[in-house]
């Protein structure tokens, strides 16, 4: 029986030597890389790494989701309502439906089928096949560079 456990404690001691020495073999490589061929690519350098830091903190605390959106005939726009993901900030807005590119010659039942899109952040309309991304529409951006020169 001690025979038996001798060879399963050996067989144990070289199967965990193995997996040490791949792993070993897999961290000198890496180390490898890292010195020789990750210097050579461009890397962030202390500035931009905060600055990085900083727009994604900025898009962080500004980060726009839509709670309820709807077209108004009377106004003709579309309203939108929204908060930020924290929920500090909420608002609403109406955008003359003939500045949104894709609606310019839609119908009354084309423009009130309006989706919000699962992340909250995009508007769908599915009759005309056009989309809107809301801190777009916010920022005043209504369609492509092209669309909005034209308005």
């Amino acid at each position: 029986m001690e025979d038996k456990i001798t060879r399963i404690v050996g067989y144990a001691f070289q199967i965990f030597f193995v997996v040490y020495g791949a792993f070993l073999a897999l961290h000198y490589i890496r180390e490898a890389w890292m010195t020789w061929v990750v210097p050579k690519k461009k890397r962030m350098d202390e500035k931009q790494l905060g600055e990085a830091m900083m727009r994604a903190w900025h898009f962080e605390n500004q980060d726009i989701r839509v709670t309820h959106v709807e077209y108004d005939p009377v106004l003709d726009a579309v309203g939108i309502h929204w908060v930020n993901r924290r929920g500090l900030a909420t608002g609403t807005v109406a955008i003359n439906r003939k500045a949104l590119q894709g609606l310019e010659n839609a119908t009354l039942e084309q423009l009130q089928d309006i989706e919000i899109s699962p992340s909250r952040t995009g508007l769908h309309w599915p009759q005309l096949d056009a989309d809107h991304y809301v801190p777009g529409l916010l920022a005043g951006v209504y369609g492509t560079k092209k669309w909005m020169e034209s308005l």
